[in-house]
């Protein structure tokens, strides 16, 4: 069978970065065994995203199937986003097993972050108007009924995330701060994401910090120096031309610098030269004459207004302050 008969899937690179990693042992043995018994377990895709070809379970199978022209099956199964995704790999024996701490704390940090959005801090409903309290009903013999027993209160969403994977709360939300920075790493760097999971590079909790805080160009320039073969922080640190923050100090969020320029409108700028002008006239007045200096600014300030007027027919009203 050719290759262009076989299935086109699409790999999502995260959830790639989080397939147990296979030797070359390991790899070759997979791939004998689908030339001598063929793929005898469907490849499964998350059925309602994007095209419905995106790759769930199955990722090596599914390469060297291509690579060899293997026939295989494709299953669909249908999940509400990505945090429900990560939940059945959390289910699923074979990927927990496998899972190193770093790609661990992703699966639990996205899921929580993704459940607190709608679940866990419970929205106050509108006020109502107080009500007179209920007279207690009575049984049998003009007893009053036992009160009904109080209602448990609500749990936090990291509470329950907590419950369900087996962990702390606390371990749940730091999870979730983790899969943040992940995320905004990722974002600027695609390729790091099998770096850091796949520890190709080590990293701690503090570096993944350290890398949030910078600007998607300096993360490019990281990535870059993971690419050409360094392992260690310093090392690719270093060679990025980046200074990593000394141990025990706390590493600040970047933050944008404000601008120091102050927009003005035209309208303004034409009062306030206008303003000059009239002030230079008024010394002139009480000096009895205008002087060689006065003369020279009202020239400035004439070639002022007329480079406004040249600027006011270029700009367009809605880029003007």
């Amino acid at each position: 069978m050719g290759k262009s008969k076989l299935p086109k899937l699409t790999i999502d690179p995260e959830l790639k970065s989080l397939l147990p990693s296979l030797a070359a042992e390991e790899r070759q043995g997979l791939r004998q065994s689908l030339q001598d018994e063929g793929c005898r377990e469907a490849i499964i895709v998350w059925g309602n995203h994007g095209d419905g070809t995106t790759i769930v379970d199955g990722h090596n199978r599914y390469e060297l199937c291509v690579e060899d022209e293997i026939p295989f099956t494709v299953r669909k199964m249908n999940f509400d986003d990505r945090a429900a995704v990560f939940e059945w790999m959390w289910g699923n024996q074979h990927y927990r097993r496998n899972w190193n701490k770093e790609q661990a704390d992703l699966v639990l940090g996205v899921v929580y972050n993704e459940r607190k959005k709608p679940v866990g801090r419970p929205e106050a409903g509108p006020a109502k108007a107080e009500e007179p309290e209920p007279k207690p009903a009575k049984g049998k013999k003009g007893k009053a009924a036992a009160a009904p027993p109080p209602e448990e209160p609500k749990k936090s969403t990291a509470e329950q995330v907590a419950e369900e994977f087996g962990v702390s709360p606390g371990k749940v939300r730091m999870a979730g701060k983790y899969a943040e920075q992940l995320g905004v790493i990722f974002a600027a760097a695609p390729e790091l994401q099998e770096a850091i999971l796949k520890k190709l590079i080590k990293t701690s909790k503090e570096d993944v910090a350290w890398l949030a805080t910078l600007q998607p160009v300096e993360i490019k320039q990281f990535a870059k120096a993971v690419s050409g073969g360094m392992s260690t922080m310093k090392d690719v640190a270093k060679s990025a031309g980046l200074k990593l923050p000394g141990k025990g100090k706390k590493v600040k969020a970047h933050k944008e610098e404000p601008s120091t320029t102050t927009k003005v409108s035209f309208t303004e700028m034409e009062n306030r030269i206008g303003e000059v002008i009239r002030l230079v006239s008024k010394a002139d007045a009480i000096l009895g004459g205008p002087s060689v200096h006065s003369r020279g600014v009202k020239d400035k300030l004439d070639v002022a207004f007329k480079a406004i007027g040249a600027w006011k027919k270029i700009v367009p009203p809605n880029q003007r302050a």
